[in-house]
């Protein structure tokens, strides 16, 4: 640990600059500083070097075919789920979810097309650029939105719909911080602990609070809704800005000893568990 000439701060060795008042340290070099931040497993690795292969295959060949193959696709794929939205939600839901998967490989494009680079620059150290996986969680989200979408055609499908919709929220307010935010949630500030299982998690829990709350949000007080609404909002909060979070954490939010994982797994947990106590109390369970 060192600790801030300006502030007094405690933070980890690997920092450019403190946590809590933004102060630069002294240059120090990065490759011989013992990091304390969360270690990646081999596997991780593994994924992030096939990924980063595979996007700079793509940005350094010719993108003729790949615009083909993407502008037929789409005219195809476009087609026929409009055909099924009023034929068959089969191939309706079928062709929503080749047509997600054909963008998500194709999203290399997009970052040529804006010029976009893969990686980012922080004090002299290329960090990988967070803007290719925002666009991804951010056309997940959408996929799922149009996904659950026929479902609120149907009153008896309001169940599905409150469902599916809060865990939309999680990877599209994710992307979307990710794409305009990339500085914060590179590979330094290790923000992609996100990634992969912890975000499922999340993204489960958001459709069972969802499910619960909506639910019964005609039976509440309005005072009860409204502290649930505060509270979910922080909880969000500290999910799309770790680093504002940072800054009144004892231990950086990557270090061992920090219970924002905790806050992140646990928080909407809690939530749907005061709220069936209510629902409990207000006699509103399986009425």
């Amino acid at each position: 640990m060192k600790y801030c000439k300006n502030c007094g701060y405690e933070n980890l060795d690997e920092q450019f600059e403190c946590r809590h008042c933004g102060c630069e340290f002294e240059a120090f070099d990065w490759d011989s500083v013992e990091r304390e931040n969360v270690t990646r497993d081999a596997d991780y690795l593994i994924t992030r070097e096939y990924e980063y292969n595979f996007i700079m295959k793509k940005l350094n060949g010719s993108v003729v075919k790949d615009w083909i193959f993407l502008l037929i696709s789409s005219f195809i794929c476009i087609e026929i789920i409009y055909y099924g939205f009023y034929h068959s939600w089969f191939w309706y839901w079928l062709f929503v979810i080749i047509y997600g998967c054909i963008l998500a490989y194709e999203i290399p494009l997009f970052l040529k097309l804006f010029k976009v680079k893969l990686t980012v620059n922080v004090h002299g150290k290329d960090f990988f650029n967070y803007k290719y996986p925002g666009l991804r969680y951010i056309l997940s989200g959408l996929t799922v939105l149009v996904l659950f979408y026929p479902f609120t055609l149907y009153n008896k499908f309001i169940g599905v719909v409150y469902m599916g919709m809060p865990g939309m929220i999680v990877p599209l307010s994710c992307g979307i911080c990710y794409f305009l935010r990339p500085n914060t949630f590179n590979e330094y500030t290790d923000y992609s602990l996100l990634n992969g299982p912890i975000l499922l998690w999340v993204v489960i829990e958001n459709m069972i609070f969802g499910l619960f709350f909506l639910g019964n949000i005609q039976n509440f007080p309005i005072e009860i809704n409204i502290i649930f609404g505060v509270l979910y909002l922080i909880i969000l909060f500290t999910q799309l800005f770790p680093d504002v979070v940072n800054k009144y954490n004892k231990y950086d939010i990557r270090g061992p000893n920090s219970l924002y994982i905790l806050v992140i797994l646990f928080g909407v947990l809690i939530l749907f568990i005061l709220e069936y106590i209510l629902a409990y109390f207000f006699g509103l369970l399986f009425s």
